[in-house]
């Protein structure tokens, strides 16, 4: 690109933030995990009195035929019939309530009463999982650790090579030829617009008011908000190179063959479906974000 980073900020004087260094799993992410597993093993149980979200088996009385049943199921809370529920809560097994409709009264005699209770979180639910040598909550909490630890660490990298990445941005010096943004902006802005006319959404409905936008307006609006993309592409692109010693159009190259493989699909096609703005600018961020992750591995928490 003719525009580029004229005077590169020393990004290895930032000190990134601890809570983006930090990677392994937090005490509260492994006891809500714990609470998944506990609703996850939820089992029925009979109980004395109704209170809200129970099950209940009632005998009807009433002289109209829908209410005159052996048995008649309600689910108080649920509000599928308000009055009977709201009749039936504090009602134990064997009391009857007799409840005034439109239909007339309605005598409903508790026969059974269930409640859904989660299972206690303890050395019996984690051993339900079948994991192998899991047979303590201290197991399984190692267990997790172990499990997520791959993607915790690569999360946090991520998190400081896109604080690093926003620094460069922010703090250092930029030379951006008019003409090559034009350009670059104008391909970028034609290629979604066509791509949310293809969705079916419309770009020439106004954020604001009534009047539709011109096709043209509509762009010159895309252009003004989108405008950041090209700034971070210059940025991205500059890093990608000077860490990788490798040119962008190579970079380009070798991410579109090793995407083409990955989908069973030829460099041709996948360069139809988009434009080069939009893939230089994929891959120059992936690229950029992939070596300042190696460089902020040294700074993750131990």
């Amino acid at each position: 690109m003719k525009s580029t980073i004229t005077q590169l900020y020393d990004y290895k004087q930032s000190v990134i933030p601890a809570e983006l260094r930090r990677w392994h799993a937090a005490e509260e992410e492994i006891r809500e995990q714990l609470k998944t597993l506990s609703r996850n093993h939820a089992f029925e149980a009979e109980v004395e009195e109704v209170q809200s979200g129970d099950s209940v088996a009632c005998r009807g009385e009433s002289t109209a035929a829908r209410w005159d049943r052996k048995t008649l199921l309600f689910y108080p809370g649920h509000g599928l019939m308000p009055v009977l529920e709201e009749a039936l809560l504090g009602a134990k097994a064997g009391e009857s309530r007799t409840v005034e409709t439109a239909e007339g009264p309605v005598k409903l005699t508790v026969k059974r009463i269930v409640r859904r209770r989660n299972m206690p979180v303890g050395d019996v639910l984690v051993r339900l999982e079948g994991i192998e040598g899991v047979e303590t909550v201290a197991d399984y909490e190692r267990w997790f650790r172990e499990q997520r630890e791959d993607f915790y660490r690569q999360r946090a990298r991520y998190q400081c090579a896109k604080f690093l990445l926003d620094e460069i941005q922010e703090k250092s010096t930029l030379s951006i030829d008019q003409e090559e943004k034009d350009a670059w902006m104008k391909e970028r802005i034609d290629c979604l617009y066509d791509a949310m006319v293809a969705a079916g959404m419309d770009p020439t409905i106004p954020s604001e008011g009534f009047d539709f936008l011109t096709e043209e307006q509509a762009k010159e609006k895309m252009y003004r908000e989108q405008e950041w993309a090209f700034t971070a592409c210059v940025v991205q692109s500059y890093m990608a190179e000077k860490l990788s010693g490798v040119s962008m159009e190579d970079i380009t190259r070798e991410g579109l063959e090793k995407l083409a493989a990955e989908n069973s699909t030829t460099v041709e096609q996948l360069r139809a479906t988009s434009c080069e703005a939009m893939i230089q600018g994929k891959f120059a961020l992936e690229k950029a974000m992939e070596l300042l992750g190696e460089y902020t591995e040294q700074f993750l928490e131990a």
